[in-house]
């Protein structure tokens, strides 16, 4: 495991979104505002999976949701899901456990660093806690992936600086709101929603302790 990817990854745990107002805090507020049903939402995690020596040259994990499940169906994510009684209300515990279930990597060989803060789906009823996390090794034994097909049908790391140069912002209507939302490209597939969100609040925070 690098150090330096660890340190850096602590860090920007640790320093606030300089968009945060424009971007997921803007978000939140619009829920918690116009979403009758706010406080009925479940949590749920995902883990922001990072691997290799320092961010710039790092990748993240990246999966394809199957058809099959019951909210966002078919769309670019992280792994993640709803929180089990074995998880003990730990954002941590779940979002390690998901991405076995999901993707066959085992607990031990993911360090989970820091819980973002957490924000609700555009689709489905959860709150979201990230977890950022690094993965122990870097063989590239771990890009074979023993995926859940009910859950995940498609799963790679993904160049973090490729995905950076695909970042695009879109028009979107929240709750009759309209606002301007980041989206990346990983090929032709596109991630939206949610975790584009969670991983630009990322991103821009990496560029401020890069700055």
């Amino acid at each position: 495991m690098s150090e330096r990817l660890t340190q850096e990854l602590e860090k920007i745990a640790t320093t606030p979104d300089t968009a945060y107002e424009a971007g997921l805090g803007m978000l939140r507020n619009i829920f918690q505002t116009l979403d009758e049903k706010y406080s009925e939402r479940e949590p749920a995690a995902v883990c922001v999976l990072f691997r290799g020596t320092a961010f710039k040259d790092a990748q993240v994990l990246l999966t394809v949701r199957s058809g099959e499940v019951a909210t966002h169906a078919n769309q670019v994510a992280f792994p993640g899901g709803s929180f089990d009684p074995v998880d003990r209300d730990d954002p941590r515990r779940a979002a390690i456990r998901e991405c076995f279930e999901e993707v066959g990597i085992l607990p031990e060989l993911i360090e989970s660093l820091a819980v973002l803060e957490a924000y609700p789906t555009f689709g489905g009823s959860f709150i979201v806690h990230p977890v950022l996390a690094q993965l122990k090794v870097t063989d590239e034994e771990r890009d074979h992936f023993v995926l859940s097909p009910q859950e995940v049908v498609f799963a790679e790391w993904v160049s973090v600086a490729e995905l950076m140069e695909t970042r695009r912002l879109e028009e979107r209507t929240v709750f009759g709101c309209t606002i301007r939302a980041p989206y990346f490209m990983w090929g032709d597939r596109k991630m939206w929603g949610l975790s584009a969100w969670i991983f630009d609040s990322i991103l821009n925070r990496y560029v401020t302790i890069s700055a």
